[in-house]
């Protein structure tokens, strides 16, 4: 009959040993730590108003003034307001002020019409917004939207009064809500 030779005790313990290190190996392999690196750049939001120009409707006689100018409110650190004026004027008198609004942010802004605040009697003043972009208006990078102001005396505004007007424009990143 054949016998079989078992291995000797060396070679049987070399195996061992080669197949706990293989195994060792293995589990090095397959618990290693991964770090990941990431960075994430944020962008701005930033608008700005800006006075294009304002005149009123007379060429011969200079009575009227009308007057515009942009002002800065509560410690803002750019122009966030819009004043005019309005004197010496008499009926049929016309001041027309135009003003833009563009994005310098690299984020959209969301631009509203102009909301005044203070505003003359109706008695005395029509008051209106004309040619003026879409309420609101998303504007990207470097892109502006344009709008005039026109206000018209009537005839039973009063002598030697002046009129003024302050508005502000709302401007607001593009997704958040408006309160």
């Amino acid at each position: 009959m054949f016998r079989r030779k078992s291995l000797p005790l060396g070679v049987l313990v070399m195996l061992l040993v080669l197949a706990l290190a293989s195994l060792g190996i293995g589990y090095g392999l397959w618990s290693k730590i991964l770090f990941i690196n990431g960075t994430v750049a944020t962008g701005n939001v930033d608008a700005e108003l800006t006075l294009d120009w304002f005149k009123d409707n007379e060429d011969i006689k200079d009575v009227g003034t009308c007057f515009a100018e942009l002002r800065m409110i509560d410690g803002a650190t750019q122009y966030n307001k819009l004043h005019i004026e309005v004197g010496n004027a008499y009926p049929s008198y016309e001041c027309m002020v135009r003003f833009d609004v563009h994005s310098k942010g690299s984020i959209p802004v969301l631009v509203y019409q102009p909301d005044f605040s203070k505003v003359p009697p109706e008695v005395a003043v029509d008051f209106g917004v004309v040619d003026c972009y879409p309420n609101p208006v998303q504007l990207h990078q470097s892109n502006v939207a344009y709008c005039t102001l026109v206000i018209h005396v009537k005839q039973e505004a009063e002598q030697n009064a002046t009129y003024d007007f302050e508005g502000t424009i709302e401007a607001r990143q593009f997704n958040e809500p408006r309160k």
